[in-house]
């Protein structure tokens, strides 16, 4: 199903008879924003089964609500370890059969090349714990499973949000049971904290980047989560707010340089000396500079 395709109003909220999960650990997925109408489903019907099914508790980000630096909606989801198993494993399906639609930019290459990727997010605290002392727990799990895996950096991600995303990259089977082994780490977390519902539109950031081009790289080579380097978002304003403290400091300086010094400088007629006495405080003594030049005046007509 495509982006086009009508959503429901009511497909971000569970349905009436449900009982939402309230305890649970928490995981988002990832979903390319023109597949989401799949996951969904008409009526909201396919999600419904995906809640029924998994007995998780499934939230679909806004049509118009990214990830920050990525293009991709995020679904929230929440219960026991077998129950977000099965969720990221319906959701993982739908992307991977899903067509995108005619009007979907960029190349069909990379249209397939997602396919063959599982981006979760996690908290900040849990992807300390899946990349382990110096990477060790990452490259035993890129090792064993055969996969690429790349996250975002700490300093690619807006200030305030403490969700970093994660994307395992290989052949079908092993990035499921290597994402299997990363939904165990982060249910086993009993220090994790990450909110189920997050208000991304307070951390925007250009959807091209950091976030989506930038990343920590675990895989083989190449660059990080998405590629390498880009720049904006929250971090910019950090940016001019480190400006505005230059500008201060240079005037404070100006100031302070203007209150010690006094200068008086004698007018003088064509043809004749111009004395300027400058007359510096230093230590708490004066020292007085005297100069004399020649001074012409042109009449301008």
């Amino acid at each position: 199903m495509s982006e086009d395709s009508p959503a429901p109003e009511h497909e971000h909220e569970h349905e009436p008879n449900s009982r939402p999960r309230r305890s649970g650990s928490v995981i988002k997925i990832l979903c390319p924003y023109y597949v989401a109408g799949a996951v969904i489903g008409k009526g909201g019907e396919n999600i419904k089964e995906i809640k029924e099914r998994s007995d998780a508790a499934v939230v679909v980000s806004q049509n118009n609500v990214r990830f920050p630096g990525t293009n991709e909606r995020v679904i929230s989801i929440r219960g026991s370890i077998d129950a977000i198993k099965i969720c990221v494993n319906m959701i993982q399906e739908k992307i991977r059969t899903d067509q995108p639609p005619e009007n979907v930019k960029g190349p069909r290459t990379e249209n397939e090349k997602r396919k063959q990727c599982c981006k979760l997010v996690v908290s900040d605290n849990t992807l300390g714990r899946i990349i382990g002392k110096a990477g060790k727990t990452v490259q035993e799990m890129k090792s064993k499973h055969n996969v690429e895996i790349n996250t975002t950096r700490r300093s690619e991600t807006p200030f305030g949000l403490d969700e970093r995303a994660i994307s395992i990259e290989g052949e079908e089977d092993c990035v499921d049971e290597c994402t299997e082994e990363i939904i165990k780490i982060v249910c086993e977390d009993t220090y994790a904290s990450m909110r189920f519902v997050t208000d991304y539109d307070m951390f925007f950031m250009d959807r091209r980047g950091p976030a989506f081009y930038g990343g920590y790289n675990m895989g083989r080579g190449r660059g990080g989560y998405n590629g390498g380097g880009g720049g904006g978002g929250m971090r910019g304003g950090y940016g001019v707010a480190m400006v505005d403290l230059v500008v201060v400091v240079v005037v404070v300086v100006m100031i302070c340089i203007l209150h010690s010094c006094e200068v008086d400088t004698a007018e003088a007629e064509d043809g004749e000396t111009t004395t300027t006495t400058v007359t510096t405080i230093t230590d708490g003594e004066m020292i007085g500079v005297r100069s004399e030049a020649p001074v012409e005046i042109q009449d301008l007509k």
